[in-house]
Order: C-alpha cells, then structure tokens, then sequence
C-alpha cells in the first residue's frame, strides 16, 4: 500500500480522515507521505546547522524535535486514559503529530470515539491462518505490541524512526509488523513525512478489512477539535462523506480550538499502489 498525506488549510467540526480500507491474503506493505501546511506568516525555514533530534518523552513515548520545534511523538508503551475502560489501552502509534506552529494537529482518546488514536493503522475486520475474527480498530481480541528499534537516525537532513511490533492474538504473535517513518525538514509551509507499513503473516494466511459500506479501516489521522472543516478531493471541496469512495488523495483542514489560523492534512495514494487509487 502506498498513500500520501497534507495537513493545512481552513475547516469546521475536526474529525477523522478516512484510513485505506483492503484485504489482503498474506502480507501488506503500505507507504504513506504526509505533507503539513500552515501559513507562512508564522513558518520559518530552519537555520543551517540545526536540525532533528530524538529524545524521550516519557518511558513510553519518543519524541521528535527539530530546531527545537516539535515534530511527533511515538507512542510504543502502552497508554491509558483516566476514566476510559481498561480494553482501550493501546500502543504503537504517532501522538501527538504537531504542525509547524507547534499546534497539536491530532487527537486520542476522543471523548466521542475512544478507540480513536492519533495517526493510526488498524481494521474492524481481521482473520488469521482462518481462525476468528478480532477487531484491531475497536481494539477486540487483538493487540499491537512494541518489540524493538529497528532504526533511530536524526541529523540536518531528516529524521528516520524504524520499528517492529507484533499482532497478538490469544497471547500469541500472529503478525510482523514493521514500521518507518521517514521525516523531511520543515520547509516554509510545508513539511513531508514518509510512512511506510509492512506486514508479515505469522500464522496463515492475513485477511484485513474495512467496514463495509462505511470506508472506516487501514490508515487513519484522527483530527482535534476545531471548527471550519473543509475536506477537498480532486474534484474539488466536498461536504458530504464519500463512503466507499476510490480516491488518489483527499485534504482535511480546520481552525483548531483555540487557533486564529487554519491547519490541515491530506492523504496521497502513490501511483504504483496495486489497485489505485
């Protein structure tokens, strides 16, 4: 799977950006681009000589600076919120994303959707080597787990995040999961993230799938709160949800609470993926 992302301009009630919904029988590859915008007003170009950094965040959780802006965090412990229910602890993805400005551009543990976490990658529907059915997006009888560093690399030129994790499923691993995140410096409104997704069958053979009729599974940014949402597609904005909908890229920007200025993100589907868009 290969997918792209921008983040940027003007939108209304902050919601979730559709992930890619597909089935695959034995292993998946996904890489997804991300692109963040903001005003160029308040953007500034790094200055030569400073560049990125990793550092930790908490015993949980690895951060991302550059020029000491920042950039994500990835979460690879297991993270709780006060007042949620035990089975929505989750592991293994980027919160918060941030804009250039700073501004938190995602959500976890939304009061509307619990499950919702970040910039994500999961499916309602997932059998393995045909045994039962388990539901990674609503976080049921599957889970993701961190197993080690496969690339941890920061200088001027960009930022790489390489890590493998593992799908259990009964106390057993039924999946390789390995992930890169490739980080571009900040340009004036601009920056691009390179996410790529690989996935390894441990256990027969791997079937993922969306919800049907719905559009929801496989690569998700679930957006703060903020107002004046707009969602544009190629064919231009777009007020209605577009459920089951072939696209190459879609766009979602809003004014996030307590921001004057707009944010955004768009997905880009790479041209080579098998079946684009």
């Amino acid at each position: 799977m290969k997918t792209g992302m921008n983040i940027g301009k003007s939108r209304q009630d902050a919601d979730m950006l559709p992930g890619i919904c597909w089935r695959r029988g034995t292993i998946g590859v996904g890489l997804l681009a991300v692109l963040l915008a903001v005003r160029a007003s308040s953007a500034a170009v790094p200055t030569a000589g400073e560049g990125f950094r990793f550092a930790e965040v908490t015993e949980k959780s690895l951060g991302l600076w550059e020029s000491g802006r920042p950039v994500l965090v990835y979460n690879h412990g297991v993270i709780r919120a006060e007042g949620v229910t035990e089975h929505r602890q989750r592991s293994t993805y980027v919160h918060p994303l941030y804009g250039l400005d700073g501004e938190v551009l995602t959500d976890d543990f939304p009061k509307d959707h619990h499950h919702h976490r970040g910039l994500f990658w999961a499916w309602p529907h997932i059998r393995v080597g045909g045994g039962k059915e388990v539901d990674l997006w609503m976080l049921k009888g599957i889970e993701q787990r961190f197993e080690r560093w496969l690339e941890r690399k920061a200088d001027a030129t960009g930022a790489t995040l390489g890590i493998e994790n593992g799908w259990y499923v009964d106390g057993r691993r039924v999946v390789r999961e390995r992930v890169r995140l490739r980080v571009h410096p900040a340009a004036v409104e601009s920056r691009a993230i390179d996410v790529e997704l690989d996935w390894t069958p441990l256990d027969g053979a791997l079937s993922l799938t969306g919800a049907e009729g719905k559009s929801y599974g496989g690569l998700t940014l679930r957006y703060g709160p903020g107002t004046n949402v707009t969602i544009t597609v190629p064919q231009g904005v777009e007020p209605k949800d577009l459920a089951m909908t072939r696209l190459p890229w879609a766009d979602l920007s809003l004014r996030l609470e307590g921001r004057l200025t707009v944010s955004g993100a768009a997905v880009f589907i790479a041209p080579d993926h098998p079946d684009y868009p």
